[in-house]
């Protein structure tokens, strides 16, 4: 069975925990790697959702390893400071593809 795992700062971990998701609090990206790295070599997570300000602090490098794990799979949010500056729904879907198949698809309307 796959297990969840929320890797986030201080100020959203919050609102995973009153849903019971297991969180890893971090204060900054650096912490984040380094908890990032714990949970790729254990393999025991299925899912990891991480802190979007964190991922996009992260070296391309260091993306592309995340973007090419099959266990676990990584998804991002976007922190309390990102929620005014959303893209539109339709660019994070394909992007997700992209990630995930590595295939770019073009959204009618888009």
């Amino acid at each position: 069975m796959f297990s969840l795992k929320v890797i986030t700062d201080y100020e959203n971990a919050p609102g995973f925990e009153l849903t019971g998701i297991d969180v890893s609090k971090v204060n900054s990206s650096g912490e984040a790697t380094d908890r990032v790295r714990e949970i790729i070599d254990s393999k025991e997570e299925g899912i990891v959702i991480l802190n979007q300000s964190f991922f996009d602090e992260f070296d391309d490098k260091f993306k592309k390893e995340i973007d090419s794990c099959n266990k676990p799979i990584f998804m991002t949010f976007p922190d309390i400071k990102g929620w005014g500056v959303q893209e539109p729904e339709t660019k994070y879907v394909s992007q997700l593809i992209q990630r995930a198949l590595g295939y770019t698809i073009k959204i009618k309307g888009t």
